[in-house]
């Protein structure tokens, strides 16, 4: 977009107006404000961050052009989605857990044990109804500020490609009361590093799907901050789920954990 488009002159106060046609002027009062409805389109054979930049110049130089840098973020319903890693529910090979165990950790961090193929706190017992894995909390471990953590490791030579997602299902099926559970999606990566998409999630007995792109991760609260400090400079690990459970025992399930893409608007998402 430049000034064939938006055109402003502050200095005598007009604007362009594309509802009034091209070669059309309003003199507009000190301060005014016009809005210029414009659409814009994108190919929809794969999601992806599209640059845009608005400039506006003054016809005499007088002023200096003002320019606007964003981009256009498609919005995904309706885009299929092509599964390109899996992380199986029934966990990892010994030597990935044993690897994943050992790393170091924070102060606050307590230490994991290996059971169900996963790597868990103490208090935590994991089991496997069918295609989800639920985990058991009976009690919290010290030093974690109510929190109950679970790691499964990244899926080997992965990585997390800028253009993918990070998408799964979870709920909390079986609550002391009414009030939704609590839970926040992590990845760890090489240097010891959380990294999450903030809110934290919401579970309730219903199935809900956690869908969110490379970008959006940053990195989490009261954890460890090594450099780097980007994700995508990073190498990712273990995938971490964080429970906040406020009364035990208490039960969060997961399932169809993967990294997917999205494009192309043939047929319903998978």
């Amino acid at each position: 977009m430049n000034s064939d488009w938006v055109s402003v002159d502050s200095v005598a106060g007009k604007a362009w107006s594309l509802e009034q046609g091209a070669g059309s002027w309003v003199e507009l009062e000190p301060g005014a404000r016009v809005e210029v409805p414009v659409a814009f389109s994108v190919p929809a054979e794969r999601w992806a961050f599209w640059p845009m930049a608005v400039t506006w110049t003054s016809d005499d130089g007088r002023v200096s052009p003002a320019r606007l840098a964003t981009q256009l973020i498609p919005n995904g319903a309706g885009l299929r989605q092509e599964r390109i890693a899996e992380f199986p529910v029934e966990g990892a090979s010994e030597a990935a857990l044993a690897e994943l165990v050992a790393r170091p950790r924070a102060e606050d961090e307590p230490e994991l044990s290996v059971q169900g193929g996963w790597a868990v706190q103490p208090g935590v017992r994991v089991e496997r109804p069918g295609e989800a894995v639920r985990f058991v909390i009976a009690e919290r471990a010290p030093k974690t500020l109510r929190r109950s953590m679970v790691e499964l490791p990244w899926p080997a030579g992965a990585g997390f490609p800028e253009d993918a997602w990070l998408t799964l299902e979870y709920r909390a099926p079986e609550r002391p009361t009414k009030e939704e559970g609590m839970m926040s999606v992590h990845v760890r990566t090489a240097n010891g590093n959380l990294y999450e998409v903030w809110p934290r999630q919401r579970a309730g007995a219903d199935w809900r799907t956690y869908l969110q792109h490379e970008r959006n991760f940053t990195m989490s609260f009261y954890n460890p901050a090594r450099l780097p400090w980007r994700l995508r400079e990073n190498r990712p690990v273990a995938l971490v789920f964080e429970f906040y459970p406020r009364d035990l025992p208490a039960v969060y399930e997961v399932r169809k954990i993967g990294l997917v893409r999205m494009g192309g608007t043939e047929g319903l998402r998978e």
